[in-house]
């Protein structure tokens, strides 16, 4: 499938207990044209956004990706559930030009 980014969201930098520094690390938000869904990436696929390779407006092809949820119980009568996909750079290519519309 082919997926746009629409977004990239960085985690907060800091310090950890022992002084070293914490790198922020993008999230993805991608969509199809009609829906959003956040996608965690793996490690090389963060260097890529680093690096500018994907950015916003970059369309991706992905392939074998599934939705996962992840379930806070906030409450014991209130949950709330947010889901993601988890990219890995094995299974996400840059679109062509030709291939770009959705």
């Amino acid at each position: 499938m082919v997926l746009c980014v629409s977004d990239i969201l960085w985690s907060p930098a800091g310090i950890t207990e022992d002084g070293l520094p914490i790198e922020p690390h993008p999230e993805l938000e991608v969509t199809d044209g009609w829906y959003r869904l956040r996608a965690q990436v793996d490690l090389p696929m963060a260097r890529a956004v680093r690096k500018g390779t994907i950015r916003i407006g970059r369309k991706i092809g992905v392939a074998g990706a599934k939705v996962c949820v992840l379930v806070f119980l906030e409450s014991i009568s209130q949950r709330n559930k947010s889901a993601y996909l988890p990219f890995f750079l094995l299974i996400c290519i840059a679109v062509n030009r030709e291939e770009r519309s959705l």
